[in-house]
């Protein structure tokens, strides 16, 4: 298999502590080399490198970048900068990795999809939940009706401090709102996806939140109505005295309950213990037998950075879809707060 050449664009958290380390794996899924990088910091770059022991062109701008002999990049920027860049990715015949959110508008996001779809070229978003094997074993338990018709769904996440502070010190772009920072493109992309995922469509948000002194949302609250008939509630905030991650789905024969990130536990009625999908790994899954609250250990799931180097060699294009659903959610969360009334999501219709 041909080893995909990669460039990263933008050095900060995410890529030294991801992606850098895994586009450097070669494995069955795909081999791929990091042949250059950009940061506005070069300083910043070069500790990246340096800190995943390898070495690459350290590129002084992008536009060095992609003339360098690379197939793909990876892009890992503030928010507003998403789509610009993967528009000069694209016109350069490159593959595209972008972080979430995939931009920072629907409109954006459109752009961007067909753009690649003209170069032929993979356009995928990491919505990391999507490649975690709890979350698609889960999935694969609603869609046999483990739970029955799901009737409501609910999912708090929050932290006891801002991303710039804590997650990345110094990286004030998340709380501002010039740079589509704050709490929704940062969270609520990844839990409204879950739930979107989890139970379906979403018809209509309705919204409202807080900036507390900051430039971006920081607290939001907003109430889904789903395609389905089912309701919830998805609610997100950095200025609580601590962090937590709790989704819960109702359905008319039982429920399923996260009570954090990495472990769901599913309830139906007329049994007295639940059964676990457990551990901080990925890799669980449930254990059906009704005895027991251990869990069981299933083949390990390609992650999002495995998918894309798949479709690379494939010459697959596309790969666009969870990103741009998750936007029209997020878009749709902004304009309700604004305007203070239900708003339809804006989901993607092939023509």
């Amino acid at each position: 298999m041909k080893t995909i050449r990669i460039g990263i664009i933008g050095c900060g958290k995410i890529s030294c502590v991801q992606h850098v380390e895994r586009f450097m794996k070669k494995d069955a899924a795909g081999k791929s080399e990091i042949v250059a990088v950009y940061d506005i910091k070069t300083a910043r770059a070069k500790q990246c490198l340096e800190a995943n022991q390898t070495s690459a062109k350290i590129c002084q701008s992008l536009e060095e970048l992609l003339a360098e002999p690379i197939d793909a990049v990876v892009i890992a920027t503030p928010n507003d900068t998403h789509c610009p860049i993967a528009l000069q990715a694209i016109a350069a015949g490159k593959h595209v990795f972008v972080e979430k959110p995939m931009a920072s508008s629907v409109a954006e996001a459109e752009k961007m999809i067909r753009a690649a779809e003209a170069k032929g070229v993979v356009l995928l978003v990491d919505q990391s939940f999507r490649y975690m094997a709890l979350y698609q074993a889960v999935k694969k338990e609603l869609d046999k009706g483990a739970i029955g018709n799901i009737i409501h769904a609910h999912c708090i996440r929050t932290g006891g401090s801002t991303p710039n502070l804590t997650w990345s010190p110094g990286a004030n772009w998340y709380v501002q709102k010039k740079h589509a920072g704050g709490v929704i493109f940062d969270h609520a992309v990844h839990m409204a996806d879950v739930l979107q995922w989890l139970v379906g469509p979403i018809k209509t948000v309705q919204s409202t939140s807080r900036t507390h002194g900051m430039q971006a949302i920081i607290h939001s609250m907003s109430l889904f109505d789903f395609a389905n008939g089912a309701t919830g509630v998805l609610e997100h905030a950095w200025n609580f005295p601590t962090g937590i991650t709790k989704i819960e789905i109702y359905g008319d024969k039982g429920m399923i309950l996260f009570p954090e990130v990495m472990r769901a536990e599913f309830y139906r009625k007329g049994e007295d213990k639940p059964y676990k999908i457990l551990s901080g790994r990925v890799d669980t899954t449930i254990n059906t037998s009704k005895q027991t609250e251990t869990a069981t250990v299933v083949k390990p799931v390609p992650t999002a950075q495995e998918t894309f180097l798949k479709a690379v060699a494939a010459k697959k294009s596309g790969m666009w879809n969870e990103g741009r659903q998750a936007i029209a959610v997020c878009e749709a969360i902004l304009k309700a707060t604004e305007g203070k009334k239900p708003v339809p999501v804006k989901y993607h219709k092939e023509k």
